[in-house]
């Protein structure tokens, strides 16, 4: 395997005890932290960073326009147009309000897509939109990650972000988002916090920020990657989203680097005393690597090859199914499974 730091995941199935039933959704975690992203002092260091976040539009295929977040990154050569990284749903059409999206992608994913750069309240004369370059697109519904190439290289002002190297996962981080979640309708102060696209006709958010009681986590025990295989290369954190996020980079506040690439939230549901996690999930830098150098298979091939034969339960009640496992990340986890600790679950993408 080309990156030392790659998982060996494991696919366990544990089911002990029936499941909590879990009704609501949570991507504000305790107050609503997202402000919009104006010239101020809490917004001021990241200024240079709200020129790396990008609005992305897509047509869906039943008419409505989906918008998420993303951000630039190097383009493939130095002579290339920069990138985008977002979200693989964002060119999905959704097939269940709010939560899920199918993984074919919709029929103009990329021709249909439009980027906006500087879309920032206090500078919108100064935005620049771009074009998805035509056979540029890729993405990877598992990591949920999408890339391509912008059609012209925008203002040298616009800057692509840095990976973070995995060593800034390692420990809680202070962290930081710029994107673009939906305003709500009946919010007193929708005119000012939306512009209109003259295109479309449709209020698009502008900036907005989350910096306040934003931390990483750290990522998930290998007995949560079962429910769902994203989890196996996620990071958890506390920062607050809303639908319209997805695609956005989690970004260390100290660095500046991209510490991951945001797709949505989770509620898991505990036994006994530990009561109920929701969190913030982003797609770890390690892997935005791997996605972005094409090196996904391998690590594809090792999940598929657990999922199609499942680590048996054990015949100890006790135990409910664990099974043990190491993870070859230095200085991430050297974790055992432990039993019957998923009771309930509920995902949700942003967008």
């Amino acid at each position: 395997m080309k990156y030392p730091y790659l998982l060996s995941l494991v696919l366990a199935l544990v089911s002990c005890k029936k499941p909590v039933k879990i009704s609501t959704t949570a991507y504000i975690i305790g107050t609503n932290d997202i402000t919009t992203f104006e010239p101020m002092a809490e917004s001021l260091p990241f200024e240079g960073l709200s020129h790396s976040s990008a609005l992305i539009t897509v047509p869906m295929d039943n008419g409505q326009l989906k918008f998420c977040s993303g951000s630039l990154i190097e383009g493939e050569t130095p002579q290339s147009a920069p990138r985008v990284i977002t979200n693989h749903h964002c060119f999905t059409q959704d097939i269940e309000e709010k939560t899920q999206a199918s993984t074919g992608l919709v029929e103009n994913h990329c021709k249909g897509a439009k980027v906006f750069l500087g879309f920032l309240k206090a500078d919108i004369e100064n935005k620049e939109v771009r074009r998805c370059r035509l056979g540029s697109f890729r993405s990877d519904s598992i990591l949920d990650l999408a890339t391509f190439e912008l059609d012209q290289t925008p203002d040298q002002r616009f800057s692509p972000l840095t990976l973070a190297d995995p060593s800034q996962l390692e420990s809680r981080e202070g962290a930081v988002i710029i994107h673009y979640p939906k305003i709500d309708e009946s919010d007193p102060e929708l005119k000012s916090k939306v512009h209109m696209d003259l295109d479309t006709q449709i209020p698009l958010p502008f900036a907005q920020i989350t910096s306040r009681d934003c931390h990483t986590l750290g990522p998930f025990p290998p007995e949560e990657w079962a429910l769902d295989l994203s989890l196996g290369f996620g990071i958890k954190h506390s920062c607050d989203q809303l639908k319209g996020s997805s695609g956005s980079a989690l970004i260390n506040r100290t660095t500046g680097h991209l510490l991951g690439v945001n797709w949505g939230g989770i509620k898991i549901g505990y036994g006994g005393d530990r009561g109920e996690m929701v969190v913030n999930v982003a797609t770890a830098s390690p892997y935005v690597a791997m996605f972005l150098e094409g090196d996904v298979d391998e690590v594809k091939k090792e999940v598929d090859a657990i999922a199609q034969n499942p680590p048996k339960p054990s015949s100890d009640p006790s135990r409910c199914g664990s099974i043990s496992a190491s993870a070859p990340m230095p200085g991430f986890w050297l974790l055992a499974l432990s039993p019957c600790l998923i009771l309930a679950l509920r995902k949700d993408t942003l967008s």
